[in-house]
């Protein structure tokens, strides 16, 4: 079968497989199939940071047929040229600028120092890259400063076992209205 996108002639309740319905369930909001089964786009009207008006599309893409899942660590090939982690901490942040793309007051969900030090090492263990930079963003990750020195102060052995340096190992992204002490990755 051809691949298209033309709403008139793709009908998902006959070509799609079971993940790929799936897909577009988690999707439902901005795309959906009427009683025909054919696909529907929806789209919205937005206020860019410009202050203009946008018909902002939203469409999810159809993978291959043929596509499985796997784990991560069954196709760590993806990840070799790997060489920054960002970790997105939180989405929260104190400040409310009008060019920023996150969502400045909501937490999708939250870390724990044992997941900071899963996520630093599946980057260690996946790059073939000699630099590898772990970066603690967000929102304002330092609204997870807590978070951020217990990850640090369980696991700073380790994190500068490569490195001279903390500070060579993880990273920081953040706006700096936040008490930031200069030393918190030392």
């Amino acid at each position: 079968m051809a691949f298209t996108t033309d709403p008139n002639t793709f009908n998902f309740q006959k070509n799609l497989n079971d993940l790929q319905k799936k897909r577009h369930k988690d999707h439902i909001a901005t795309v959906t199939v009427d009683e025909n089964g054919k696909f529907q786009i929806h789209s919205e009207n937005i206020i860019t940071p410009a202050g203009k008006d946008k018909i902002n599309k939203r469409i999810s893409v159809l993978p291959d047929p043929n596509e499985k899942v796997v784990k991560m660590s069954e196709a760590t090939y993806l990840f070799k040229d790997l060489q920054q982690m960002n970790v997105i901490l939180t989405n929260a942040c104190n400040l409310s600028c009008s060019y920023c793309y996150e969502q400045h007051n909501r937490d999708f969900g939250r870390f724990t120092p044992e997941s900071l030090l899963e996520a630093y090492n599946f980057l260690l263990n996946v790059s073939q890259h000699e630099k590898k930079n772990f970066q603690f963003f967000g929102g304002e990750p330092l609204i997870h400063k807590d978070l951020i020195l217990t990850f640090l102060r369980e696991n700073k052995e380790y994190l500068t076992k490569k490195f001279q340096r903390l500070d060579e190992a993880v990273s920081k992204c953040n706006n700096k209205r936040i008490v930031n002490d200069p030393g918190l990755l030392r």
